[in-house]
């Protein structure tokens, strides 16, 4: 694991330690989870990925659940 420093003025600290103690939280978790949750929020998703594209209704039963990727992204080489 690698650690990264940051630096943060007298009020921002004050406010970080006080929203830690009313969640029960160490520093250490909460800023992990801030920078897990802004990564999350800034990749986003790929509009072009075929899950979002595909059209109503061309899901057949007969293939189930453990074929949707197949059919979701049978194109996607295509594609490129």
């Amino acid at each position: 694991m690698t650690n990264i420093q940051t630096n943060l003025n007298p009020d921002e600290l004050k406010e970080l330690e006080e929203i830690c103690k009313r969640e029960k939280i160490s520093k250490r978790k909460a800023l992990r989870i801030a920078i897990l949750d802004w990564i999350r929020r800034k990749k986003g998703f790929d509009p072009n990925d075929s899950f979002f594209t595909f059209k109503a209704g061309f899901a057949d039963v007969q293939f189930g659940s453990g074929k949707v990727d197949a059919l979701l992204y049978k194109n996607r080489d295509d594609n490129k």
